[in-house]
């Protein structure tokens, strides 16, 4: 019996230590995959970064630019209409309407349905904000799919001992979706549900689709401006109330004359809005790149190793 005992405990013995060292075996081989992942990750994202990081002060010099030049131009033919509007907010009814006013936030929201009836609605605004965004996105999306066509290139370089020749990489592709989880997450966070603008389901219309991501006063559609123009028409309606409750000589003319150049505030506020908004692409397109990145790797390091 004694010597059945001492058999086992050897087979015991002998079987304990090759599970030690299987397991040793086997956390070698998870440290030297982690290793190898994180070395060609960095690898695929050292070559990333530096084009991302010109794609973005390229678009930046110039993009929010071309918003502002264009709205600036739509809101001087606008701000021609000014005279109805300047009529209308020097009555003794507008004034009237004033006084029953409780405070300071009312007063503008008046005036904002008086510039939305003489002036322009929310909805031609609005009109104007999705034909700019159609054209500043149009360049975002050229510039995204360019890119990628490098990064495909310099990727392929990188993994061209690891990847099947017939594997194909299309970053345009493999990023799609990241990209728009991202966006639709800033909606539901910006938006309440009811109001929240369509986004596009395809890569083509992302670019667009980001720059109207811009938050929008909520009210009735003749008045529901875009923040930008919100922001500019506070210090105008200031002057305004502040001209018609000293009314001077040629007080109509001074309110005229100080809206005629209000399209140079609403072009600062709107290259400030888009600036945000491209920034903010900016930021799920690198993190899209990152988990491209990560797939890609953990695809070629489990079958190499």
């Amino acid at each position: 019996m004694f010597t059945d005992r001492r058999l086992f405990l050897k087979k015991i013995t002998r079987a304990s230590s090759g599970v030690v060292v299987g397991g040793t075996l086997l956390s070698a081989r998870f440290l030297q995959q982690a290793h190898a992942r994180y070395a060609l990750k960095g690898e695929l994202l050292g070559k990333s970064l530096p084009l991302l990081n010109d794609k973005e002060a390229e678009e930046l010099a110039h993009l929010p630019q071309k918003a502002q030049d264009d709205i600036r131009q739509y809101f001087h033919g606008v701000c021609l209409n000014v005279h109805g509007f300047t009529e209308r907010v020097c009555s003794n009814g507008f004034a009237e309407k004033l006084k029953s006013c409780a405070s300071d936030e009312q007063k503008h929201a008046l005036l904002n349905v008086a510039f939305s009836q003489k002036v322009a609605t929310g909805i031609e605004v609005l009109n104007r904000v999705d034909v700019i965004a159609g054209e500043i996105g149009a360049e975002l999306d050229r510039n995204w799919s360019k890119l990628c066509g490098q990064l495909n290139d310099s990727w392929k370089l990188t993994l061209k001992s690891a990847m099947p020749s017939d594997q194909r990489l299309d970053l345009v592709a493999v990023t799609q979706d990241t990209i728009l989880q991202s966006l639709g997450d800033a909606r539901s966070r910006a938006y309440p549900l009811g109001q929240r603008p369509a986004l596009s389901e395809t890569i083509s219309e992302i670019g667009k689709a980001a720059i109207l991501l811009l938050p929008v006063a909520a009210g009735e559609p003749q008045v529901a401006f875009p923040w930008f123009l919100i922001r500019a028409l506070v210090s105008a309606w200031s002057y305004v109330l502040g001209r018609l409750a000293h009314p001077a000589a040629d007080y109509q003319l001074a309110i005229t004359e100080h809206l005629a150049a209000l399209g140079n505030r609403v072009a600062a506020e709107c290259e400030q809005e888009v600036r945000r908004r491209i920034a903010d692409l900016h930021t799920y397109q690198q993190q899209a790149i990152d988990v491209a990145a990560t797939k890609k790797v953990n695809q070629i390091i489990g079958a190499l190793i």
